[in-house]
């Protein structure tokens, strides 16, 4: 989807939407320290709703089967 098309010039996203899609930093150890150090109610509040997910997303697939 991020692939610019030769006759317009601009990716279908931006067509669609008229601006580019934000993205999202890379998550890497390093990048991962420093933001727990500069904000860590935010990472904690992150990493408790990722794992609330994990586990819902396991229980939802344990209903299934």
């Amino acid at each position: 989807m991020s692939t610019v098309n030769a006759s317009t010039g601009y990716t279908p996203f931006h067509l669609h939407l008229g601006r580019t899609p934000c993205l999202l930093p890379p998550l890497t150890p390093k990048g991962v320290q420093n933001a727990h150090t500069d904000f860590p109610s935010d990472i904690t509040n992150a990493l408790e709703a990722i794992m609330s997910l994990k586990t819902d997303v396991a229980n939802a697939h344990e209903q299934k089967h």
